[in-house]
């Protein structure tokens, strides 16, 4: 079910679609700048990353609270990295304001992508609006 979109919300949804063309590209452009390639994954997880980006974001300006759920999930998996000399991981994309710390010994990297927490936040708030403008809409019609 669609519903009514607010400016901010509006600029949140052209923001994911944004977000996912350039992260999409993000390989290709690294590859080209910088003359040495990404491994395959990481190709794999930007691609992903940025297409479902865009598709949240579409989904958003047509008016579906789905949209920021969906937009909410795929910033919520890019705002933790943890890298140290076991298995470690990190799916953040090329688009990140990162805060965090680093210790040497052992080495330990704990990052936290302050943009995705501000999208996460902001998708959610969206998401929870247009899911209370349809409750009210909902009851009024019964």
């Amino acid at each position: 079910m669609t519903h009514p979109v607010p400016s901010s919300s509006k600029f949140l949804a052209w923001f994911a679609i944004v977000n996912g063309v350039l992260t999409c590209a993000a390989p290709l452009a690294i590859t080209y700048l910088s003359g040495r390639s990404l491994p395959s994954l990481i190709v794999v997880l930007y691609l992903f990353l940025g297409v479902v980006s865009a598709i949240a974001g579409y989904l958003g300006l047509i008016g579906k609270a789905e949209g920021f759920w969906l937009l909410f999930a795929v910033f919520l998996i890019q705002s933790l990295e943890i890298i140290w000399n076991g298995p470690s991981f990190s799916l953040i994309g090329p688009l990140a304001f990162k805060f965090g710390w680093d210790w040497y010994s052992p080495p330990f990297r704990l990052r936290f992508n302050i943009l995705a927490l501000v999208v996460c936040i902001l998708a959610a708030r969206a998401a929870l609006a247009m899911g209370a403008s349809a409750a009210s809409d909902n009851s009024s019609a019964a």
